[in-house]
């Protein structure tokens, strides 16, 4: 099986609002030193261009604890989350943060977006859950919300190699993603939708845990609970779950700042 061959076109798309999803998700963002790692790089990338009390859109927010280590330029935020029980957590952890904050528990984009705009908008791991051939109008629909020099901030895999080994291991019923869906949006894409890249910054976090029980759970949330079922997937399954407890999992990750063209 090629890399292009790891497509996911029969993928569920309602797996993320699932409760079990939830959980798989903050186990897993738990296990591992993204949230530092990314709440750093993506600091630093918005110090480049300074912004005061300024606009934040974050899409897929998921438990906002990203969201929190990001807060410092802006005095709005608007959350858009789709899970029950991520939404839940994600209003809790910013209920004392100081900021307006505007939380909507569905998916982007609303059938009618608001009449409102952003000088930044973040879409952390958004795109995995979205089938490539519909990226060109998620971005579109982005960039009706854009301030004139806003930023639209896209969180993907950096290294092709990490993103490859993740698309073949992972349960395909479950994500819509392959390994080129995962590193970058192909400059086709961008160029229809008219946006270009400014900067990228990459960062190097990992996937640790220090459990057999948890890394049961993470390997369950990317690789499915039915597939411990199957006498072929047992030794993919085994691996996978000593990779977490020992040496951990690379999760590379990069910070895509896109403008429209022009700007």
């Amino acid at each position: 099986m090629t890399t292009k061959d790891v497509i996911w076109r029969g993928a569920s798309k309602r797996f993320f609002l699932e409760r079990a999803y939830a959980l798989g998700y903050v186990a897993l963002s738990t296990s591992g030193d993204e949230e530092k790692y990314l709440g750093r790089a993506i600091r630093r990338t918005l110090g480049k261009d300074p912004i005061s009390n300024g606009r934040l859109l974050d899409i897929g927010c998921a438990d906002a604890r990203l969201t929190r280590a990001i807060l410092t330029p802006f005095k709005h935020v608007t959350l858009y989350e789709p899970n029950p029980l991520l939404f839940s957590l994600a209003t809790s952890n910013l209920e004392d943060c100081g900021k307006t904050i505007e939380a909507r528990n569905r998916e982007f984009p609303d059938p009618a977006p608001p009449d409102e705009t952003f000088d930044v908008i973040l879409a952390s791991h958004m795109l995995y859950h979205v089938h490539r051939d519909q990226w060109a109008g998620y971005f579109r629909a982005a960039i009706k919300l854009l301030k004139r020099r806003g930023l639209l901030m896209l969180v993907l895999w950096n290294k092709h190699s990490e993103a490859r080994a993740f698309a073949e291991t992972i349960d395909p019923s479950r994500w819509v993603c392959c390994a080129e869906d995962l590193t970058d949006p192909s400059s086709a894409i961008l160029k229809q939708v008219g946006l270009s890249i400014t900067t990228i910054e990459r960062t190097h976090p990992f996937i640790k845990v220090f459990s057999l029980e948890m890394a049961k759970v993470v390997t369950d949330f990317l690789l499915g609970h039915a597939r411990r079922t199957r006498k072929s997937d047992q030794t993919r399954i085994a691996q996978f779950e000593k990779k977490l407890l020992v040496g951990g999992i690379g999760n590379s990750q990069s910070i895509i700042v896109l403008r429209r063209s022009g700007e």
